[in-house]
């Protein structure tokens, strides 16, 4: 007769430290904490850093560093000892090319590339026609007048920015022609920037956001909100958030910088074909890969009517969304029109 096995008995409370070994093994580890930095002095604009773990502060330091020196090489309003920028082509304008460095012969090559895709409404030549906006403002006139407005935009046509991509020279053929490249420069720059991170981080430069990957803390993508023109500081007032995993988010709108003449709001995006602060529209994002790209084509959606916007937006693949002046909001991903509730 034979006899079964004996199975040997486990005590009980060394199954159960087996379960919970084996529970506190699997469980995913725990989100590196969330840190941010900000800072200013680049573009004229308040700069906020977003990281994860303890390698955000030197990741902040480069990306910070990188940020500071593309604002030396794209400034048009200062000088650097040692650095050729964009203001030194601005002050050999008539006179001679200028051998630049290669971030800002491809901002302005970008330039020069997309004004023709735009229909003329980026214009990097445009720089005497904001400048005196700016100079009438601060004298408290409001606005030029017809005749300082067709002089200024005598000397912005495009045709006179002169590349030379051998010797990799820029030369404004005609005395007092200036480049403003307002309307790329915090894009481009924040791309660049942002690389310079190790760890996963988002750079809002400006309104200008741009992250190279997803977020550290298990989301897939980063939530970013478009802001109430008219409460453009309170987040929990966004219209509309847009997920973004990498690439950029960038908004133009009428609310950041603006004067009054006569009770009127000016906004400081100008319209190439008028010479006057645009007003179709009180902001437009654009959210895309390209950094550089949403920057330029926030500017030219903001002053296309909609239907030649959306048609840019979707030839170069990019998501646009318009908050109209009476808050609701097309985007180009539904293709409709929606009431801000």
């Amino acid at each position: 007769m034979s006899r079964a096995a004996r199975i040997p008995r486990v005590p009980v409370p060394c199954v159960v430290a087996a379960v919970l070994a084996a529970v506190l093994v699997s469980r995913p580890p725990a989100a590196p904490p969330r840190q941010t930095e900000t800072f200013t002095g680049c573009f004229d604009t308040a700069a906020l850093l977003i990281g994860y773990g303890r390698g955000f502060t030197a990741d902040a330091a480069r990306v910070r560093a990188r940020a500071e020196e593309l604002h030396h090489l794209l400034d048009i309003y200062n000088d650097y000892e040692g650095v050729t920028n964009a203001k030194t082509v601005n002050d050999n304008a008539g006179a001679a090319p200028v051998a630049v460095p290669r971030e800002l012969y491809e901002v302005i090559e970008t330039g020069v590339a997309w004004h023709g895709r735009t229909a003329g409404k980026f214009n990097i030549a445009l720089g005497p026609v904001p400048r005196l906006w700016k100079e009438c403002a601060a004298r408290g006139e409001g606005r030029p007048g017809p005749d300082e407005l067709a002089a200024a935009l005598a000397l912005c046509d495009i045709r006179d920015v002169i590349l030379d991509p051998e010797r990799q020279t820029v030369f404004l053929a005609k005395p007092g022609m200036s480049l403003d490249l307002g309307a790329v420069a915090k894009g481009y720059a924040s791309r660049l920037a942002v690389e310079e991170a190790e760890g996963a981080m988002l750079l809002n430069l400006g309104g200008n956001v741009a992250v190279n990957g997803p977020p550290a803390d298990g989301r897939a993508a980063w939530n970013i909100g478009v802001a109430h023109p008219d409460r453009p500081n309170d987040p929990s007032q966004s219209l509309i958030s847009v997920a973004a995993s990498g690439g950029a988010v960038v908004t133009s709108g009428d609310y950041q910088r603006y004067h009054y003449d006569d009770g009127q709001r000016l906004g400081h995006i100008i319209d190439p074909d008028t010479a006057r602060p645009g007003a179709l529209y009180r902001s437009v994002t654009v959210a895309g890969p390209d950094a550089a790209i949403c920057d330029i084509l926030s500017t030219a959606l903001f002053l296309l009517p909609r239907e030649e916007g959306m048609k840019l937006a979707g030839e170069a693949g990019y998501r646009a969304i318009w908050v109209l002046p009476d808050l609701s909001i097309a985007d180009t991903e539904t293709e409709r029109t929606m009431d801000h509730q």
